[in-house]
């Protein structure tokens, strides 16, 4: 196990890391971290998705309606979450 300072900076090169990345990198890298989930701790990632499941939905209306972009509907783009 690692000291907890080099947890912290190991977390912090990985964030700076993939922000560099390729979408298809991260595409590969966040399903081969999804599977080693379920392999590794189905039931506890069932009780983590299950707990997360209000704030991932309200980060998602978040930033559909306040991230500048082309309106979904072009009715009414005032009030629509955008693409």
């Amino acid at each position: 196990m690692l000291h907890p300072a080099a947890q912290i900076l190991l977390w912090i090169f990985l964030t700076l890391a993939l922000q560099l990345a390729k979408p298809l990198l991260l595409a590969t890298l966040g399903t081969a971290l999804l599977l080693a989930a379920l392999l590794v701790a189905a039931g506890k990632l069932r009780q983590l998705l299950r707990r997360t499941r209000w704030i991932m939905l309200t980060l998602l209306l978040i930033y559909a309606w306040t991230t500048l972009g082309t309106p979904l509907l072009e009715n009414s783009p005032a009030f629509c979450p955008t693409w």
